[in-house]
């Protein structure tokens, strides 16, 4: 422990608390806890990390920590420990489910009914509610390879942020991964097109030809 017997009263009372603040933190966050931090003013949403060290008091006045990814130490004032939580997912962005982003992709990209380029039978539609749930299904993968975990199917549109991923990350990787709809529903309808051949005039594609699992018969 730093003497203190030569200080002033105020500073070493100071110290004192910066001391138990060490205490405190050792004892309840050990090395690796997941973090929120600042270097320099404590404004915005800092930046995420894990501690690497455990808390020291820094030249017997200031308490402190090392984190992954800065070479210099954090004073504990700017740090604090960040768990994972969950969101709403339109906190997020726009919703993966959405009905416009499922059927405006598939229209724009369909061709022109009756038509070579034409993705669909004459007697057949999109399967709008299968293309909705395997997307869904490829989105939550994606998010997942982000520690971001997203189950379509659940009571709530809860989005479950890893510790540390702070608000501003978790939107810039729920637009890149809503980003990735095109090229996916790009293969959808390509696939689907190739098996355009095998439709009969009068109903569906068999189950064995290409697409059969993203067409449905017409809406009456």
């Amino acid at each position: 422990m730093t003497d203190t017997a030569n200080l002033e009263p105020a500073e070493a009372r100071r110290r004192a608390l910066e001391a138990e603040a060490v205490q405190r933190w050792n004892a309840a966050h050990p090395i690796g806890t997941p973090v929120r931090y600042w270097t320099g003013f404590r404004e915005g949403e800092g930046a995420a990390g894990t501690t690497r060290t455990e808390a020291q008091l820094l030249g017997g006045h200031t308490a402190v920590v090392w984190v992954t990814g800065e070479s210099s130490c954090i004073s504990l004032t700017h740090v604090e420990h960040c768990p994972e939580r969950t969101v709403d997912v339109r906190d997020l962005g726009f919703p993966m489910d959405d009905r416009d982003l499922i059927y405006n992709g598939l229209q724009s990209r369909e061709g022109t009914w009756g038509s070579a380029d034409a993705a669909l039978g004459d007697e057949e539609n999109w399967a709008y509610a299968e293309v909705t749930e395997a997307w869904c299904e490829r989105a939550a993968e994606l998010l997942a390879e982000h520690g971001i975990v997203w189950d379509p199917e659940g009571p709530e549109d809860r989005v479950t942020l890893p510790a540390g991923m702070g608000r501003t990350a978790a939107e810039r990787i729920w637009q890149e991964v809503t980003d990735a709809f095109d090229a996916w529903v790009d293969g959808v309808v390509e696939e689907t097109r190739s098996g355009r051949d095998r439709a009969p005039d009068d109903g569906l594609r068999p189950d064995d030809a290409p697409g059969a699992r993203w067409v449905d018969e017409p809406t009456a």
